[in-house]
C-alpha cells in the first residue's frame, strides 16, 4: 500500500532563490495537467506502475521497518518440504537481535509478522511448525543452538 520514494537532492543556499521559486509557480499548470494525464493513464491500467527505484525503496524501508523480515532475509532459506519447529526459530531470533542490536519483538508479535512474511504456522501432531522454510546453519561465530547439546 505503500510507495516508498526517496529524494535524496538537497537543496543548498546557492540554489535557493526567489526567481527559481517564481519560474516554479509559473510551472504549476504543466504539472497539474502532467498529473491529470497520469491520473488519466492509471485509471486505464488499473493499477499502479511502480518504477524500479520506488520498489528499491520500498523493499529497503520494510526490511528496515519489519525485523522478522530482516530475520528471514539473513537466518532462514526456502527449502520445499522442510518443517521447521517454532522455538529453535524463536531462539535463533533472540540471538540474532541481540547481534543486529535492532529492537526485538515479543514472541507472539514475532510470530504474527513471521506468519505475514512466510506463511502461517502449522500445528503437526500438537507442534507448531513453519513448513518449507529452515534455519540456515550457525555461522562461524560459534553460536550453538541448545538443542543440540547433550548431557554427557
Amino acid at each position: 500500500r505503500a510507495l516508498v520514494l526517496e529524494f535524496n537532492h538537497r537543496i543548498k543556499g546557492a540554489e535557493k532563490s526567489d526567481r527559481r521559486r517564481d519560474m516554479m509557480m509559473l510551472e504549476l499548470p504543466g504539472i497539474l495537467n502532467r498529473l491529470i494525464s497520469g491520473l488519466v493513464r492509471l485509471r486505464t491500467r488499473g493499477e499502479w506502475d511502480v518504477p524500479i527505484d520506488a520498489a528499491i525503496s520500498h523493499e529497503t524501508w520494510e526490511g528496515n521497518s519489519n525485523s522478522a523480515m530482516r530475520f528471514v532475509r539473513d537466518r532462514m532459506i526456502d527449502v520445499p518440504g522442510a518443517k521447521t519447529l517454532t522455538p529453535p526459530i524463536w531462539r535463533d531470533y533472540l540471538a540474532w537481535s541481540s547481534d543486529e542490536g535492532s529492537y526485538r519483538l515479543s514472541k507472539p508479535n514475532f510470530y504474527e509478522r513471521l506468519d505475514q512474511v512466510i506463511g502461517a504456522r502449522r500445528t503437526i501432531e500438537g507442534r507448531q511448525y513453519y513448513v518449507d522454510w529452515e534455519l540456515l546453519p550457525p555461522d562461524e561465530l560459534g553460536y550453538v543452538d541448545d538443542t543440540d547439546i547433550t548431557d554427557d
